[in-house]
């Protein structure tokens, strides 16, 4: 998968979860998606803070948030 940016889902509803991942799967994108819960998360993941600090260099290519 080198090469591939992340995909970063910040999504609370597990079915919202679940629905993106089989649109993703769908598509048949090979990129890995990291998920997120809440915005609190989405930007320790972004910053590498907590439980998010080994997280590789390079911010994903795409940031999904749902309402």
């Amino acid at each position: 998968m080198e090469g591939l940016k992340r995909i970063l889902l910040a999504e609370d509803d597990l079915n919202g979860i679940e629905l993106t991942l089989a649109a993703l799967r769908a598509f048949n994108l090979a990129n890995e998606a990291q998920v997120v819960h809440d915005g609190e998360e989405c930007l320790d993941y972004l910053y590498r803070r907590g439980k998010f600090s080994d997280v590789p260099d390079g911010n994903p290519a795409v940031l999904c948030c749902w309402t």
